[in-house]
Order: structure tokens, then sequence, then C-alpha cells
């Protein structure tokens, strides 16, 4: 699934929950910085401090786009929801960080997209404010009462006398009270109140938590799988001080040879990089398959979100020539608009601004993202969701807005919307190697790289067994290519192409922009005046592995032209 997270916050592998007083460990310190200063922001009672971050820490652009008195309203909403908020949390995203505040007036996430290269300011900043849930209210099932218990495991740390003796009375099994248990708490409760990160991952009845920082911590933890669900195993062990390691810092005179390397080391990729008009590297690394046959220029990836870009050029190229007006509302373009979403705007869903939740799958579709649904079935439900914010007034990414533009394209131009693109875009630009999920004549079974995700719904796991690309995802995801077809795509669409100046000014002119799947797939393009570098991998599995590191370092070598 793409950007998609269905665990609980709490148990996302790679989840750093941040004590701005002490972070010693955890993240790079230039992210530290940019954490502790949206911290103060916050916390300080002053207007002023607010206009400060902003002009210090967001791109001029961004302001530009939102304007100051919107980011300074969605930091005082912030301010006043976690009020008192004693329990932060940032958590990585596939564009940036999230910060998550507890314990205040209400839950509170600051979503930053920020492109983790210098300058590292902040490109999109958004603000959601939630109900605080009972602490006293038990949990119902197994899978609501493991966040709750690892909630509470960090509670041990937080301020206050008695949080022990809550701790062991509110959240453990009594068959296991007694001087052990209280040897463990009291070596979490030293540890924790130092320590600077934690990663969390899930296990089969509970988490593993490695608390980060001068001293380091292994904690594991089991609940029971029947009401009321109390820890029944707590274990902790110090350990090695560890974090994750920096990207390695690539550089152009020596980059085929640094890849190879890092095949040696578990990457498997293709990779275009290009300076100054002449290709640098272009090439595959590594298998493409179990069956190790290499990746080569040919092989095809699933790349995640990244068709937003595809969806973006054919809404402009819709307008260009009349047919959709980008300020008209959706109900010009679909039938049956309920009256509370008829002020969305074209323009509000391809800025983020439309109050629509980000996907509309439900708990009955089998995969959230390859369960078969069809166009008019995906309006439907997005139509029909509440919406987070009324249009304009808030800003939330959104798949759901990129796939209700693909179901207009479709609608306006009487054209099924694979076809629009194929025509208009992939077939001039000649993209060879680009199209969607399903079974196909274009693409040969071989040319597939296999995804080594930790979701594996076919074997071999390819694209072209996941069955064909559904209205869940379309629009934003559910395609396949390579870094050659989309370094055709950026020079036609933003050099030779049908669009016109004033449609690319719709278009970013630099930056870094990722997309991924759980299936283990990540695709990366960073860019900028001089430099290209896209690249796209089948070994992608969430934070800090060989493959993420890499893949991380290309985005920033696209960035660097020296």
């Amino acid at each position: 699934m793409m950007n998609r997270y269905c665990l609980p916050a709490l148990l996302l592998v790679g989840l750093l929950s941040i004590a701005p007083a002490h972070a010693q460990d955890g993240p790079p310190p230039e992210i530290r910085e940019l954490i502790d200063a949206l911290m103060d922001a916050i916390n300080d009672s002053n207007d002023e401090s607010l206009g400060v971050f902003i002009a210090t820490r967001v791109h001029p652009d961004h302001v530009g786009d939102v304007g100051n008195e919107a980011l300074e309203d969605m930091l005082r909403k912030a301010r006043a929801a976690a009020r008192g908020a004693g329990d932060i949390g940032v958590g990585r995203t596939d564009r940036g960080l999230e910060v998550s505040l507890h314990g205040g007036p209400q839950e509170v996430t600051v979503a930053m997209d920020i492109p983790f290269a210098s300058p590292n300011l902040i490109t999109r900043l958004s603000v959601d404010v939630g109900e605080t849930s009972d602490p006293m209210a038990p949990p119902g099932s197994l899978e609501e009462a493991i966040p709750t218990r690892a909630r509470a495991v960090e509670s041990i740390w937080s301020p206050g006398p008695d949080r022990k003796s809550e701790f062991v009375e509110m959240h453990v099994d009594p068959s296991i009270h007694g001087p052990d248990l209280d040897n463990t708490v009291s070596l979490i409760q030293t540890i924790g109140a130092a320590s600077g990160a934690i990663a969390v991952s899930p296990t089969d009845r509970g988490v593993q938590m490695e608390l980060r920082g001068p001293r380091s911590l292994r904690i594991d933890l089991t609940v029971s799988d029947s009401s009321p669900y109390l820890i029944t195993a707590l274990e902790a062990v110090e350990i090695e001080s560890t974090r994750l390691p920096p990207p390695p810092e690539l550089a152009w005179d020596t980059l085929e040879s640094e890849l190879e390397d890092a095949v040696e080391d578990g990457f498997s990729g293709s990779v275009l990089a290009a300076r100054d008009g002449a290709m640098v590297v272009h090439r595959g690394f590594g298998p493409a398959n179990s069956d190790g046959n290499p990746i080569t220029l040919e092989t095809v990836f699933d790349i995640g979100s990244m068709p937003i870009d595809f969806t973006r050029a054919a809404v402009l190229l819709m307008a260009q020539r009349g047919l959709v007006d980008l300020d008209a509302s959706i109900a010009e373009y679909l039938p049956s608009v309920p009256s509370e979403k008829a002020g969305i705007l074209l323009t509000h869903l391809m800025r983020g601004e439309s109050g629509l939740p980000n996907y509309h799958h439900i708990n009955t579709d089998r995969d959230a993202d390859l369960t078969w649904i069809s166009r008019d079935e995906a309006v439907s439900r997005i139509l029909t969701q509440e919406l987070l914010f009324p249009p304009g007034q808030g800003e939330a990414h959104s798949h759901s807005a990129w796939t209700l533009l693909a179901a207009i394209v479709e609608r306006v131009s009487g054209t099924p919307y694979p076809e629009f693109l194929q025509t208009h875009f992939f077939d001039p630009a000649g993209m060879e190697h680009t199209g969607f999920y399903g079974p196909t004549d274009r693409f040969d079974p071989a040319d597939q790289a296999a995804g080594f995700g930790g979701s594996r719904p076919s074997d071999p796991n390819i694209p072209l067994n996941w069955g064909p690309t559904s209205w869940l995802v379309m629009g934003g995801g559910g395609m396949v290519s390579n870094p050659t077809d989309l370094y055709r795509w950026h020079n036609f669409i933003r050099r030779e192409g049908p669009l016109t100046a004033t449609s690319r000014a719709w278009l970013p002119a630099a930056g870094v922009f990722m997309g991924d799947s759980d299936r283990g797939f990540l695709t990366v393009a960073g860019f900028s005046e001089g430099a290209i570098v896209i690249a796209c991998t089948n070994r992608f599995n969430r934070e800090g592995d060989p493959s993420h590191q890499v893949m991380r370092g290309l985005a920033r070598l696209g960035q660097v032209t020296r």
C-alpha cells in the first residue's frame, strides 16, 4: 500500500518519540533542531514566536502559497489544543515528519513535508486536531490494547511521583507483580527519562521497543489475548546504543562504483543520474527477483504514489483546452455532489485543500490498494466521507483527491483514464515501460521487478499479478514505470510536451519526490537546475535498510550539482 500505515501510530517501525529537553540521540541534529523550534513555538504564549518559526523554518514558496496568517492560525490551533500535553511522538512519513502531541485538551498532529536536504525548510505544514481518548477506558480488543499498553510504558518516565505504581496497577496482570517487575519498571524509568528516541516494532502479541540515548534499552512487551488485555510479560535488557545512520554521501564522480558496492550490502534497483545534460549513471544494479535475474534498463517497478504527477498534468491539459475550469466546483463535473462538498474546487483537490481524507478504502476491502472497485464506487465513497475541514480552510494531503481528479478527467473527456494518459502523454513522450497493474501484453513478466517487502500478495510478487488497477488508487497510484521512462516524462512535461508555460507553473521546478509501497518498492526523484537523479528499488522495507539508505543518498544527490 502506498505511504499508508495500517497499524496504530505507536507501532510504526522507526517511530521516534522525542523528549525535546534531552534528545541526545535519534534524528539528525538539524531535524531535532526543527522539532525543538516547533515545540518552542507551540509552548510559547507569545504570537511573535509563531511568526519567527514561520520566517525561519517554513519555505518562502509555501508561505506565499498559503499565507502567513493562515500558517499562524494553524499553529495557534495546535497551541490551544495541545496546552499541557506531556507526550510527544515524532514519526517519519514519506514526505517528512508527523509530530503528535498527547495529554492536552485534544490530540494534535502536526505534519511537515521536509526535503531532508539542506536547508531542511518545511515545504508543507498542516495541523490536525482530534478528540482526546479516555485514558481510563479499558481497551475493547487486543489490537486496541497493544498500543494502549505500549503508550503506558512510555508514561513511566514522564514527570509524576506515582507513575510507576499507576502503570503497574492499571496495565500489568497481577500474576507477574513482584520484585522482578519492580526492577524492570525502575530500569525502564531510569533509562527512559534520558532517552532521545524510541524505535517501536510489532511482535506477535505486543511490541518490541528500543530506547536510544546515552544508555539504550530493548523492551519486550506481551499482552494477553483476552479481556481486560493486560500486560502478561515485560522484559527490559540494556543494549549498546544504536541509531539510524545518516544516508551515504554519494558523489557524482564515484557514483557507479559506490552503487556497485551497495549491491553487496543488499541494494538492488535501477538508477538514472544526469548532470548538465550528460548521463553519469544509467543502469541496473542487483537482482530483479529471487531467481537472480539482473535488473536491466527495461525492468519495471511499482512506483507508489508517483502517478500523482501524471494526474496533475492531465488536469492541466484539460484546463488548457477549456474542458475544465480549475476554479470551478467539482459539482460541475460530477453528479450528486453533497452540498457540504460543493465548495470543493479543482484547485482545492490539487493543493491539498479539499478536506477529503487521505484514502477511501473500507474495512470489508480485502486489500486497501488492490481490491477492485469501480470508478463510480470510488466517487461515491469519497463524496460520502466526512470532511476533515471545510474546503479551502485547511491543508491535508489526500490520495482520494487525486482519484477524484482522475474520475473527472475520465468523465469529461469521455476517454478511459489510462487511455487518456497513454494517448496524450506516454506515447508522445516515448514512455514504453509505463502502465498500470494487472495482466497486459505490453510487458514481459521477466521484465517486472519482484518486490521483497513485507506484503507479498502474489508469487512472484510483481504488479502483473496484482489484478487491474483499482479505483481505490487510480490517479494516485496503481502504476509501473522505470527511471528511463520517468526521465522522459520529466523532460517531456517540463520542456517539450503539450503544456503551456502557464500550466507548467503548477509543476515543481525542483525538489525530492518519493513513492513507495509495502510490497517492497520505492521510487525517488531528486532534481534541481542542472541535475536529476531518478531511482527505483524493489528491496525497500522502511527506514534504515540498505536500499532505503542508498535511495536517500540518491535523492539528495539530485539536489547537488557540484
